[in-house]
């Protein structure tokens, strides 16, 4: 301390390149004070990157510093030393090998001479992603070891137009978490207390970019370093595929009245990773279309009324595929609360009791507010009554945007789609046919109309009604076409 007192302290500014899926948001888009990219790396990669340096104090002549590396030796490199004038950005470049997969972290220490410690400190971080491609058939398998107490990181780029990301791990006592490109805090997997299965998880929709499976081991809520025999690091095997069915319905346009049937022929396609699917009966339902305009900042809303026994209530938001419009769309529930029993008598005759918190007249039901031009959300089984779908224009750089709304609810009574198709192990890029018949019961009021969302599933590919692990597990649609049902002529109703 005494030496620091005796010396002039300089300070230095350091600006260098971020890329995430978040990083366009920042103050200077793309730029922070190190250098940090989640995204665009692949395992052999070389490339170079700038570092600017700007010296705010000292002396007013030219000053040299020395660099060097600490952290993971061989990924970053730049050249030794430096020279800084007053208030003059100057550009350093940085070579960055990317040997492997993983995160690779190390920190530039700018230094002098005449001055105690570091002058100045950057630190430069990469992701190296495993890619799931076509030639390893959209999977990948990772053997890495949890170091305890603690975890680790397995990456996997996730590939546009992916409906279902599954994961799990091949040994129990082992706990995996995902970390999406652009959020954290994703619990899809069972929780199992007793560490007695194997973890197989699968998430729904996620949206392209890297994501993190973070694998923590369950003995670190009990881990004592003096112990006797502490828990060791165990290799464990984390595996990730990806999962997408495409979905065609013909003919199209389909013609259906009330109380008619129409024979259907579905083609489907393996987009991605190898899974056991098939075309799965569902309900018709009704739908409505709409376009609007919205500027950043505005918000617009559509009530939905939805009778009881609804399977399901789908809402999607779409601008233009070139726009860099960023749409959100929030679900909210605006049904009835549910009465709380009523006391006993006695007891509400012993008053000194506060009275019960009302319930709030609409609470978000889910909510699709991730990065990126369109939004979709979906609830199961929703609660009958109102019902409001919110879009919100969290970004509209270029002006006023339009898009195209849609929403959908299933019910029975407006009849079903009955698919005859067996699941079976379908390898990547497999094409296959099913027949189905559809029959309306009856019709929407106008001006919904008649609908159907039909979808591909499988057994192995489900999701968590809850979050941590808890409620019923749900099949997860690894594709969908969308049927809209034209009203057929009267004379053609008629027979």
């Amino acid at each position: 301390l005494q030496k620091l007192q005796a010396v002039s302290l300089v300070s230095i500014e350091s600006r260098g390149p971020v890329k995430t899926k978040l990083s366009p948001l920042l103050r200077t888009p793309n730029e922070g004070v190190g250098l940090y990219e989640r995204e665009g790396w692949t395992a052999g990669q070389t490339g170079e990157r700038t570092i600017t340096l700007t010296r705010r104090s000292g002396p007013s002549e030219p000053m040299s510093f020395r660099l060097t590396w600490q952290g993971e030796e061989g990924v970053f490199s730049s050249p030794n030393s430096i020279e800084l004038p007053l208030d003059t950005p100057v550009s350093l470049p940085v070579k960055i090998t990317a040997r492997k997969e993983g995160a690779h972290s190390a920190t530039l220490s700018i230094d002098h001479p005449s001055i105690p410690g570091h002058v100045h400190r950057v630190l430069a971080a990469i992701v190296v992603p495993h890619r799931l491609t076509a030639e390893d058939g959209y999977s990948i398998k990772a053997e890495v070891v949890p170091p305890t107490p603690s975890d680790i990181g397995v990456f996997v780029d996730v590939p546009p137009d992916t409906a279902a990301l599954r994961f799990g791990v091949s040994a129990p006592g082992f706990y995996p978490t995902l970390i999406g490109p652009d959020r954290d805090g994703f619990y899809p997997c069972p929780f199992d207390l007793q560490g007695q299965t194997p973890a197989r998880c699968a998430f729904a929709n996620p949206q392209p970019g890297v994501w993190e499976i973070n694998v923590a081991s369950s003995a670190m809520r009990n881990f004592d370093p003096e112990a006797p025999d502490p828990f060791k690091p165990t290799p464990v095997t984390v595996t990730a595929t990806a999962a997408s069915v495409g979905l065609a319905v013909a003919p199209a346009p389909v013609a259906l009245g009330a109380d008619r049937s129409q024979p259907l022929t579905l083609t489907l396609e393996n987009r991605l990773g190898k899974v056991a699917a098939a075309a799965a009966s569902v309900d018709l339902g009704s739908a409505i279309r709409s376009r609007a305009t919205m500027r950043q900042g505005e918000q617009h809303l559509y009530e939905i009324v939805v009778p009881k026994g609804t399977t399901s209530l789908l809402a999607r938001v779409q601008p233009p595929k070139d726009s860099r419009a960023d749409l959100d769309l929030y679900v909210l529930d605006c049904t009835e609360p549910e009465k709380p029993p009523e006391a006993p008598a006695g007891e509400l005759e012993k008053g000194k009791k506060s009275p019960m918190r009302p319930p709030p007249l609409c609470a978000p039901a889910v909510k699709s507010a991730g990065v990126g031009a369109g939004a979709e959300a979906e609830v199961s089984s929703p609660k009958a009554g109102r019902w409001v779908i919110v879009v919100d224009a969290f970004s509209a750089p270029d002006g006023p945007v339009e898009y195209e709304y849609f929403d959908f609810f299933s019910h029975p009574g407006f009849g079903a789609i009955a698919a005859a198709d067996l699941p079976e192990e379908r390898p990547p890029a497999t094409r296959w046919q099913a027949r189905a018949n559809a029959w309306a019961a009856r019709l929407p009021q106008s001006p919904r109309h008649l609908a159907a969302r039909i979808v591909a599933t499988s057994k192995d590919v489900t999701k968590l009604s809850g979050r941590f692990g808890q409620g019923d597990k749900e099949l997860i649609p690894l594709g969908a076409a969308e049927v809209w049902f034209e009203v057929p002529p009267p004379a053609a109703a008629a027979r």
